[in-house]
């Protein structure tokens, strides 16, 4: 977890762009909405403040997004040693930094060198996703457009969706079709293919559970094969 405060303090401490009134905004609430949907987590997991005056930590993700909301310098200047690092450009010994901003890009490269580290699917997203960064292709799919497709009613309809993204991630891991990351809603898309696989492997029968649940109806727990 990123330190967003120790950002805000690095960046000026200006008030007008403390955390607290990023976070009012439409856009934060949004993007941590669907990162930790993405992520199958609830907010709680991908932010947390820790005591009274103990500053709010969050995903890393979150921090590069905060970042930008501070101002355009300070989020090109992240971004790009963030990625210098990443690319093995530079190390620590090249960072020459106050302490306090050192403090914050150590903790956003400690992060996501953790990520790229211990979880292979971001990994695989990463080499998946399109040169442009943009997903448009009409093949692929997040898993709440599969839910609408199929009628699932809207009711915990969200809810239903990370456990469906999950479930399909793992599907799409074993196919030569991996999931990619839209950076435009942040979310996993699916290949139309896959898709059409899974439901024929468990998804049919996992969504007709999860209706009959909502309706009231007695069926049979669902066990994965």
């Amino acid at each position: 977890m990123l330190c967003l405060t120790d950002m805000w303090k690095a960046q000026g401490s200006d008030p007008a762009r403390n955390v607290a009134e990023w976070l009012r905004s439409a856009d934060a609430k949004r993007f941590i909405e669907v990162l930790a949907e993405a992520h199958n987590m609830g907010n709680s997991h991908v932010m947390t403040k820790k005591g009274k005056n103990g500053g709010t930590y969050a995903h890393w993700q979150i921090g590069l997004a905060y970042a930008k909301y501070l101002s355009p310098e300070f989020h090109i200047w992240c971004n790009t040693v963030v990625r210098q690092y990443m690319e093995g450009h530079i190390g620590p010994q090249h960072l020459v930094l106050d302490e306090e901003a050192r403090m914050v890009i150590g903790g956003i490269v400690k992060s996501v060198l953790h990520a790229q580290l211990t979880t292979v699917i971001p990994a695989m997203v990463e080499g998946a996703m399109l040169e442009g960064g943009h997903v448009v292709s009409t093949d692929y799919k997040p898993a709440l457009q599969v839910l609408i497709d199929k009628k699932v009613p809207a009711r915990k309809r969200r809810a239903f969706s990370q456990k469906v993204s999950a479930r399909l991630r793992r599907f799409a891991l074993e196919t030569d079709k991996p999931p990619r990351l839209s950076r435009e809603t942040n979310r996993y898309l699916f290949h139309v293919d896959t898709i059409r696989d899974w439901l024929a492997h468990e998804g049919n029968a996992l969504i007709a559970e999860h209706v009959a649940a909502q309706a009231g109806q007695g069926v049979l727990p669902f066990k994965k094969r």
